[in-house]
This record gives structure tokens, sequence and C-alpha cells, in this order.
């Protein structure tokens, strides 16, 4: 098994006691051995276990194909620290009960599989759309307490700022939810904001961070040779997070290198950070 990444490693004077995953995103046509065995062989802790029809994960899996996924995950010694699921919350064009009923099967799918909760996006068009995302997300957390919701910075609520506009709103009209956030660094970074700033307007119900590195023009790089200021984030995550993951785009950008080259490159940068 490979060296564990992660774990309490030094960057710069500060220690980020974060565990590693990798979103199954980037290994989309992986069967579950393969996706087990990269994880052993660069010592990752965790999986974002991507939910998509042809996926090995998705909501019409049959009760006894959930058990064996599950079984198979823990026998690896493997967190499922999530199902990441499309579900845009905020979408104008579905109703209440549509929008519900496919986050609660997405809920019902992370309990069967021992996952944590499940990652949404807002999918909400800006401003107009707060108040509809917090309130689905309050039904959807009153629903299933036990099952965590973690809700991206992405499409229509990329900054930190943007999501914290949602989340106010819900705990006004939910206190005590338990709805969390992911930040994906690549997104409020795109917007323009800075590390700091995101941190600052996330932090009460941050989660976890989705790792990924890119240039100012776009362009998806291994970590730590983009532009993305990466250092400066763990410098504020700290021991803040129990998880990194590394998000590998590489469905939608079919130029980048395999999943295994940007571990591989994220276990060289973790060691370039934290030195002999």
């Amino acid at each position: 098994m490979g060296e564990r990444l992660g774990g309490g490693r030094l960057v710069g004077e500060n220690f980020v006691k974060a565990k590693v995953a990798f979103s199954t995103l980037g290994c989309p046509e992986a069967s579950l051995q393969e996706i087990l065995d990269i994880a052993a062989t660069y010592g990752v802790q965790g999986l974002e276990l991507r939910s998509m029809a042809g996926q090995i994960v998705h909501a019409g899996l049959s009760s006894e194909e959930r058990g064996w996924i599950r079984r198979r995950i823990n026998e690896a010694g493997l967190h499922v620290v999530c199902v990441a699921t499309y579900v845009r919350v905020g979408d104008p064009g579905l109703s209440d009960d549509h929008v519900l009923g496919e986050l609660e099967a997405q809920m019902l799918l992370a309990r069967d599989l021992g996952a944590a909760g499940v990652r949404v996006f807002p999918g909400g068009a800006g401003t107009d759309s707060d108040a509809r995302i917090a309130r689905r997300l309050a039904a959807a957390a009153l629903s299933a307490p036990d099952i965590r919701i973690w809700l991206e910075t992405h499409d229509s609520h990329p900054r930190g700022t943007d999501i914290r506009r949602v989340m106010t709103l819900l705990d006004e009209i939910c206190p005590g939810h338990g709805v969390q956030v992911i930040w994906d660094v690549l997104h409020p970074a795109a917007a323009g904001e800075r590390p700091a700033t995101t941190f600052e307007a996330i932090g009460p119900w941050f989660g976890y961070a989705q790792l990924k590195d890119a240039n100012f023009d776009g362009q998806l790089r291994l970590l730590g040779q983009g532009d993305i200021p990466l250092h400066e984030i763990l410098i504020l995550l700290e021991d803040r997070t129990e998880w990194l993951s590394l998000e590998w785009e590489r469905p939608w950008h079919p130029e980048l290198p395999e999943l295994a080259v940007a571990l591989a490159g994220m276990r060289q940068w973790f060691e370039k950070l934290t030195g002999p």
C-alpha cells in the first residue's frame, strides 16, 4: 500500500491534519476494484463517490448492490466522504417536490453506502434564487437529519460571499440544520475572490475542501503548477478540515492525464511543501 498522504503534514509553520480523498469523477470508466487499487497505490484514505447513471454509484442501485459496494470499500479500509450528486437545489425550472424527491433518493443512497452525506450544487440564478435554495435545503435537512448535506461553491454561487447569503438565510429559517459547505477552491478563485475572503465568508459552515489547480486562463493543471494560491489555502485551513479531496475533472477535459498522474502530482506537491 502506498504511503499515506496528509495526516499532519507540515505546511510552512502550520499543520494540516486532514486526510486525503479523491473524487471518482477523475476515473469515470474505472471499476470499483480499479478505484480501490488506485486508492491503495497512492495512500488515499477516502472517496467522493460520483452519483450518476452509468457510474458505479447511482440512485438506481439495488439494495444488494449497495451492500456489496459498501462492504468492498470497508474491507479496503476506506471512508466514503460523500456521495457527489448533481442535484441543483436552486433550479428554477423544477418544483420543490421534484428537487426534494431527487435529493431524498440520493440521501438514501448515501445512508446505504455508509457515506456521511451528499454533495449538492446551488444551481440557481444569482441572488433571486437564494431563498429557494435555503428553503429546499431546510426541508431536506429536516427530513433526514442523520445525513449531512454539503453545498458546494459552484455554478450560480461560486464565491464564498454568494454561499454566505444562502447559509445565513438557512440559519434563520432552520436553526441547527447541519448543512455545511464544500470549498471547491477553483470557482471562488476564478470569480476573483481571494482565499481569505472565501474562508471568512463560509467559515461558520465550512465542511471540507476540494483541491484543484488551474492557470488564470482556465487551463487545469496538476496541483502546484497553476495559479490558484493553494499554499495560502492550506495555511488558512490549518486543522479546520478533516478532508482534502482531489477533484480531477478529466471527463470535462479529456486532454488531462489520467487520475493516477494527478495523484502522483499531489504527492509530489505535498512533499515539496513539507520538505525532506
